[in-house]
C-alpha cells in the first residue's frame, strides 16, 4: 500500500490537547489514515486509469474515425449517384428541348409554305380579277361605241326621214336635205343592225337619195 502524506502522531497529540484520552487519540488518528489510503488512489492507480482512458479514447478515436470514413465513403457514392440522376435528366430535358425546338421549326416550315401558297393563290386571284376587269372593260368600250354608233345612225335616219317628208313640199327642201347631205359627209345606205336589235326593233329602211331636180320657176318663190 502506498504511504500517505498524514501524520498520525501529530493528529492524535492534538486531539489529546482538547481532551481526548491518549488510546482514544491513537485510535482515531489509525483509523482516519486508513480511510485516507483506502480513498486517496495512488500515482500509479493513476497512470493505469490514465492509459487505460487513452486507449479507450484511441479506440473510440478510432471507431469515430472509421465510422466517419464509412459516414463519407456512403456520401460520397450516393453524391456520385445523385449528381448521375441529376445529369441523366438533363439531358433529357435537353432532348425534350431539342425536340420542342425540332417540333416548332418543322411548324414554323409549314405555316410559312402555306403563307406562300395563299399568297400564290391571292396573286392568281388577282391576276384572274384584272384579266376580267379588262375584258369588263373592253367589252363595256365596244358596247359603248356601239351605242354611239347606233346613236348617230338613228340620229342620220331621222334626219334622212325629215328630208324625205320634207320633199313632198317643193324644191326648196329637196335643196335643204342635198345641203344638209354634203354637210354631214356621212355615207347613207342601210346598215343591218345586231340581232339583238332586230328583235328588238325592227329595221327602218333608208330611202335612196334624192337626184337633184332643178325646181320650176314657181317653187323658188318660198312659201309664206
Amino acid at each position: 500500500m502506498a504511504n500517505v502524506l498524514f501524520d498520525t502522531l501529530k493528529y492524535a497529540k492534538r486531539l489529546k490537547e482538547v481532551g481526548v484520552p491518549e488510546p482514544q487519540a491513537e485510535v482515531q488518528a489509525e483509523a482516519l489514515a486508513e480511510a485516507l489510503v483506502e480513498r486517496l488512489a495512488s500515482k500509479e492507480d493513476l497512470s493505469k486509469a490514465e492509459t487505460a482512458l487513452r486507449a479507450d479514447l484511441a479506440k473510440a478515436e478510432t471507431a469515430l474515425r472509421t465510422d466517419l470514413a464509412k459516414t463519407e465513403t456512403a456520401l460520397r457514392v450516393d453524391i456520385a449517384k445523385t449528381e448521375t440522376a441529376l445529369r441523366g435528366e438533363i439531358q433529357e430535358v435537353r432532348e425534350e428541348v431539342q425536340e420542342v425546338r425540332t417540333d416548332l421549326a418543322k411548324t414554323e416550315t409549314a405555316l410559312r409554305g402555306e403563307i406562300q401558297e395563299v399568297r400564290g393563290e391571292l396573286a392568281k386571284t388577282e391576276t384572274a380579277l384584272r384579266a376580267d376587269l379588262a375584258k369588263t372593260e373592253t367589252a363595256l368600250r365596244g358596247e359603248i361605241q356601239e351605242v354611239r354608233r347606233d346613236l348617230k345612225e338613228t340620229e342620220l335616219r331621222m334626219i334622212i326621214k325629215l328630208g324625205a317628208m320634207i320633199l313632198g313640199t317643193g324644191g326648196l327642201m329637196v335643196g335643204l336635205v342635198v345641203g344638209l347631205l354634203r354637210v354631214w359627209p356621212l355615207p347613207v345606205q342601210y346598215v343591218s343592225p345586231p340581232a339583238q336589235e332586230m328583235r328588238q326593233t325592227p329595221p327602218v329602211p333608208v330611202p335612196a337619195p334624192a337626184v337633184p331636180v332643178t325646181p320650176p320657176a314657181s317653187a323658188a318663190t318660198p312659201a309664206r
